[in-house]
Formats: C-alpha cells, structure tokens, sequence
C-alpha cells in the first residue's frame, strides 16, 4: 500500500484519515481491474440472466453489474426487487434487502433502469461507501479505545488496523451488493458509540448525594449506551451474527448486578442496569422482527388450504433457524465432512486469527491483573468486553456454520484487527514474542493473497462463498 515520506501530506502521521482514504481507493482500484479483467463467462449463468443480456460485453456496464451479482447477491437483488416470496428467502438480512430496495427506487428516480440495474448499482455504490466509512470508524474507534497509550502509538496502532480492514480477506464481497460493508459500519459505529458511555462512566464525577448534580452527564451516558444498542440491533436486521453483540451487554448487566448486591440499590446502579436492558432489548427487536413479519406471512395469514409450515409449530417458530438448517444444512458439526475439508482449510487463518487473538486478549488480561477484565478506566477492560461477540463468533463458526463464511463475517470485529496491528507492528515488538510476530505477518500476507484470488473467483461465480 501507499506509505509516503514523513513529509507528505500524505503521511499516516500528519493526515491518516486521508492517508486511509488513497489506500482504499487504490485497493479498490486494484479488486475492480481483477474483477472486469477476469475473463471468461461465469461458472453459473444466474447473474447474467438476472440482467436479460447473457451475452453482454464484460466491459459494459451491464457486464461489470453481472461480475458483481454473484452468490448470495442475487438473492439480496431480487428480494429488494419482488420481497420475500420463497420460504428460503428469509435467510438473506431483512434490513438490508429493505435498503437495497428503497436505494433501488431513488436510483431508478434519478435515471437507472428500474429493477435489478438500479438495485445492483445502488448495492455497489452502498458497499463502497459503507467500507469507507467503516475504515474511518474503525480508526477512530481504535484511537478512542487506545487514548491511555501514548498520541502516536495510538494513532499508529488505529492506522494500521483500519489498513487491515481495507485488505480484508472479505475482499470483494465488501464491494459487491452484499452485507459485510453495512454490517461493518454500523457494528464499528455501535462499538465506537458503546465505548464513549464506558469512557464517561469512568470519568463521571462522584455523586455526592444530589441526584441533579450528576443527571446531565448520566444522562448523556445513558443515550450513548441506549443509541449503541440501537445500532447493534440494526446491524442484527443486516446480518444475524449482529446479535451476537448483546454479550457485550449482558456482561455489563451481570456487573451491575453484582454490584448492586455488593453497594446496595443507588440509583445510578439500577438507572445504568435499566438502560443496559434497554439497549440488550433493541438487539434483541433487530433479530426478532424479521422472524415476526415471517411468522404472520407464513403461518397466520397464509392460505388456510396450505399445510402449515413445520416450523410454525416449535416452541420457538424462528424461520431463520429452520431455514438455515433445512435449506443450508447449519447444525452443530453437520459441516464436519472430509468433503468440506478444503474449506476449513481456507478458513483456517481467519479462525486462528479470531480465536487466537481473543485468548490472547482474555488471557493475558487475566494473568496481569484479573481486576482489569471488569475495568472500564483501561483499554484492557474495554477490549475484553468487545472480543466477546468475536469469540462467540468464532466457535459458532467452527462448530455449526458453512466455515468459509469466516473470511467475511470476520470483517465487522475489531478485535482481531488490534491483534494483529499490535503483533505485526515494529513499535509493539517488545510486547510481543518474534514467533508470533512471524506468525502475525504470515497472517496478513494471507489475507492479502486470499482477498486478491477471492476476486477472481467471485467475478467468474467460482467457490468459496
């Protein structure tokens, strides 16, 4: 990537924002010329049929929108189009379908061709901006987390991982009419949100006795932690792993508990566990309305001819949960095949990466100071209650889901991206060992590689998905 002398403009320490945004459009630039250059028709023929022009020229705009519209795409592009029909359908992110939609229609008001030409342009154009954004948030987020560090080690920290994020192994399912890029920015911009209330809580003046003395900083506080849960339960309508994140609530929430029963019921404690509920709640709203509007299309107000669903019946009458494991085969060890052994294969850095990087977090915290697990005051604390959705995410991944999908959902955790920056970095040597260093290097390397090949694959409709 580009790294000009310290005296640029250009240079990480002087503008990183700026810096940030070059590299990206250069990696942009580099995944497109992959895409449009691979030549070739695609592997499977649905995307080209979803434009009526098999035949088109892979450098019309037509062709460049069919090399993008691949995979789960052309799922996302037709609901946006006609809605949820299919049983199957709900698999694919309720929220982000209703924004392909809506964006679908404002670029059809402004000349697109209506239908999939406008969706797919609006999809394009939205994963784009949504990955620029995420780099940004992810930054600042970075800088926030690690204030206690010295300015430049911080910043040069929150420079390099949001470089990563640029190079995800995602690759171009960040540039494609899919969810990572959207899931990325709201999960980052939910974290950054969630990490300032902790931030306040830390810092908030000692209340001596008068509720008002306190309210207008509490106040803020608790909105932050409120907004922080609204934007996970968003990011949960975009991609199911987004509820995930109510660990990082319920965590906070068992705190609070046992410090009420430690202190007493003060009022800041039980005010602070309320909003905490809330803001679990919302997470909660955002995965439980997408199976809501399923239920009453499929089993209240379908045709009273038709048999009833099966899963209408359980306890729980999740359509995602039925249909992922009906339709996609996702179960506990299902995937366990040798068949599907090259795909754990593929899958085997990211995992590494996320689960290697969470015990790395964890355990050390907990072998230099366990008080600190539970500290807000630190960037140790706060990094132990954010890799938790990263953690569960991991193991889920590797004992129920289709494996390969690590490589992208990866994308929206910070994480791992801190771990990486911190081992890789000639700044943080002294903190890390020269084998994981290596090991951390070979890591990146990786994931450049993977996302560079990915592309190719993507374009022609070839696997991994």
């Amino acid at each position: 990537m580009l790294i000009p002398s310290r005296g640029s403009w250009l240079h990480p320490n002087n503008h990183p924002r700026v810096s940030l945004a070059v590299n990206f459009v250069l990696w942009k630039l580099l995944l497109f010329a992959i895409t449009i250059l691979t030549p070739g028709p695609s592997y499977d023929t649905s995307s080209s049929l979803q434009f009526d022009g098999s035949g088109a020229n892979r450098f019309s705009i037509e062709g460049i929108l069919t090399k993008y519209v691949s995979w789960d795409a052309i799922y996302f592009t037709q609901i946006a189009r006609d809605g949820y029909r299919l049983e199957q359908e709900w698999a694919f992110g309720w929220g982000f379908t209703r924004v392909l939609s809506f964006l679908g229609r404002l670029m059809a008001d402004i000349g697109l061709t209506p239908g999939i030409f406008a969706i797919a342009s609006a999809g394009i154009l939205l994963s784009h901006i949504c990955h620029l954004l995420s780099v940004l948030v992810l930054y600042n987020l970075s800088v926030l987390v690690f204030k206690e560090k010295s300015n430049i080690s911080s910043r040069r920290l929150a420079y390099v991982s949001a470089l990563l994020h640029i190079l995800s192994p995602a690759g171009s399912f960040l540039s494609a009419p899919y969810t990572e890029s959207l899931f990325s920015f709201l999960h980052f911009s939910a974290l950054y949100v969630y990490t300032l209330s902790l931030k306040i809580h830390a810092h908030d003046p000692p209340n001596h006795g008068v509720i008002f003395s306190t309210f207008p900083v509490a106040a803020y506080r608790d909105m932050l932690l409120l907004l922080a849960g609204a934007l996970m339960g968003a990011a949960t309508t975009i991609r199911s792993n987004g509820v995930l994140s109510g660990t990082i609530f319920l965590f906070d929430a068992l705190l609070e508990l046992k410090a009420l029963l430690y202190k007493g019921g003060r009022l800041e404690l039980i005010r602070r566990l309320i909003f905490l509920v809330l803001g679990g709640t919302c997470i909660a709203i955002g995965f439980a309305v997408p199976q809501y509007l399923a239920y009453m299309d499929f089993c209240v107000q379908s045709n009273p001819e038709n048999e009833l669903r099966p899963w209408c019946t359980l306890t729980i009458p999740s359509v995602y949960s039925w249909v992922q494991s009906y339709y996609w085969g996702v179960g506990f060890l299902r995937y366990w095949t040798i068949s599907n052994l090259p795909l754990f294969l593929i899958a085997f850095p990211s995992l590494w990466s996320l689960l290697h990087s969470s015990l790395w977090v964890l355990l050390g915290v907990g072998e230099q100071d366990p008080r600190k697990l539970t500290n807000t005051r630190s960037s140790e604390g706060l990094v132990c209650r954010l890799v938790l959705p990263q953690l569960v995410l991991a193991i889920s991944t590797l004992a129920s889901f289709h494996v390969q999908v690590i490589t992208r959902l990866a994308s929206g955790y910070p994480v791992w991206y801190w771990w990486l920056a911190t081992t890789c970095s000639s700044e943080f040597k002294e903190q890390v060992s020269k084998q994981t260093s290596t090991v951390s290097s070979k890591l990146v390397r990786w994931d450049v590689m993977y996302a560079i090949i990915q592309a190719a694959l993507f374009a022609t409709f070839l696997p991994p998905a």
